[in-house]
């Protein structure tokens, strides 16, 4: 639930879901997922050729991306068991979170714990088709799911104040 103030005081929040949770960090983690399969179909062929020096090259790539393309159901169950352990044992990101976000920045809300972060303080801003993802450091982030917003109208109006805060080069939004 999110309202618009005259002073462009957006307020927002809700509780994030094991879902969503496991969405963000399948975000997070998919660099590391293509440079696994990158490296798996690099080290299958050159394993397989040193193994079987013999067999054609085109055999050797087909079995190198058959291994790769096996790993991407496994990287996924990984990254999803391992989101899920996550969020399992973080008590705070289970509760409502209330946000409101303005010129000076994003303050968030969970039981009694309040935080302030400034604009500089996120080092790239997402959005993505379900979320945005304001990156704190590479393990840490404000996830802001778009059902936290009333609307299109706030949704749109969270993603002008982002591009009026942080520089372009930071912000990577649909």
């Amino acid at each position: 639930m999110s309202t618009l103030f005259e002073n462009k005081e957006l307020e927002f929040g809700g509780e994030l879901t094991k879902k969503e949770f496991k969405q963000y960090n399948l975000y997070v983690t998919k660099k590391e997922r293509y440079r696994l399969f990158f490296t798996a179909i690099l080290i299958g062929f050159v394993c397989y050729q040193l193994i079987v020096p013999d067999i054609q090259l085109i055999t050797s790539v087909m079995i190198a991306l058959a291994l790769a393309f096996l790993m991407i159901p496994i990287t996924r169950m990984l990254s999803n068991y391992k989101a899920e352990k996550e969020f399992n044992s973080d008590q705070l990101i289970q509760n409502h979170i209330s946000y409101s976000a303005d010129h000076e920045g994003i303050k968030q809300r969970i039981k009694k714990s309040h935080s302030h972060y400034e604009w500089a303080d996120i080092l790239t801003a997402f959005e993505h088709s379900d979320m945005f993802r304001l990156q704190l450091s590479e393990r840490k982030a404000i996830v802001l799911p778009k059902r936290y917003f009333e609307n299109e109208k706030e949704v749109e109006a969270f993603k002008e104040l982002v591009k009026e805060q942080l520089p372009s080069d930071k912000i990577k939004f649909m």
